[in-house]
């Protein structure tokens, strides 16, 4: 039985801050390792990935170092109060000094689907083929097809139509082979970055800024429509987040609801 497409999630977390470099390990491997702040806030980021269904959070002060062309891409999503159990014993320290731990998070929308190949696109695909290999609804990622060619040339005896296939397939998405000067313009002009952001148009961010406003208020009612449409039309995953939140507490804030913001 082959698999021929293998799924996987990666998370990323964006902050912008400082770290002290060391090494880590024994005389015979060594290891570069940064210690900060800053850094812990990176890795609690990439694991918040998989509570919101997104490829990429950044944080405030990452948002804030993006040009204002950048920023035109990036939609905030949620409030976070990163305080540990000791910080919040102390609550007389003051709202400024409170603040500091409430970070305000951010991601890059993007449709990978869009440039994967449609299954009957695939030279040599068979939908009867992949009828029994269970795919994740809300977390579809690039198939492998490395993985697929390495496999399937040790089993399969045609090895050739089986290369055929993967290289017509590779060249639907084949990476650069030399470096890429950065311009601005090219958030519009690459086609690939364009594709991944077809389907969010200006209805997407205008909706989801009016349901996002409604929860943070305590309008639950008007912010589950909200959500609810944007996870059927655009699957976003962002709002499912939020309607498992609305739906936990029966539609009412509870009483430590402090307009929206999220305990870690």
């Amino acid at each position: 039985m082959y698999f021929i497409f293998y799924t996987k999630q990666m998370g990323f977390g964006l902050n912008k801050g400082i770290a002290v470099q060391g090494a880590i390990g024994t005389d015979k491997k060594i290891d570069a390792t940064y210690l900060s702040v800053d850094v812990t806030l990176a890795e609690e980021l990439e694991g918040l990935t998989k509570d919101y269904g997104v490829s990429i959070l950044m944080s405030n002060s990452f948002y804030e170092g993006l040009s204002k062309n950048c920023k035109e891409f990036i939609r905030q999503i949620h409030e976070i109060d990163f305080r540990g159990e000791d910080d919040l014993e102390n609550e007389d320290d003051g709202d400024e000094e409170r603040d500091k731990f409430i970070i305000k998070i951010y991601t890059f929308d993007m449709n990978i689907d869009a440039l994967l190949p449609k299954e009957d696109e695939v030279p040599g695909s068979k939908k009867s083929r992949h009828s029994r290999v269970e795919r994740s609804h809300s977390m579809k990622r690039r198939t492998s097809m490395t993985a697929l060619r390495d496999f399937r040339s040790k089993n399969s005896p045609d090895n050739d139509v089986v290369d055929t296939e993967i290289n017509e397939t590779d060249e639907i998405n084949k990476l650069p082979t030399e470096p890429i000067r950065y311009r601005q313009e090219m958030w519009r002009s690459i086609p690939q970055l364009k594709k991944v952001r077809e389907k969010f148009d200006r209805r997407f961010f205008l909706d989801w800024a009016d349901g996002f406003t409604c929860y943070q208020e305590g309008r639950w009612d008007e912010a589950k429509r909200k959500f609810l449409a944007l996870e059927n039309i655009y699957d976003d995953q962002p709002s499912g987040y939020f309607l498992r939140e609305i739906n936990s507490h029966g539609c009412v804030p509870p009483k430590d609801f402090n307009y929206g913001i999220r305990k870690k």
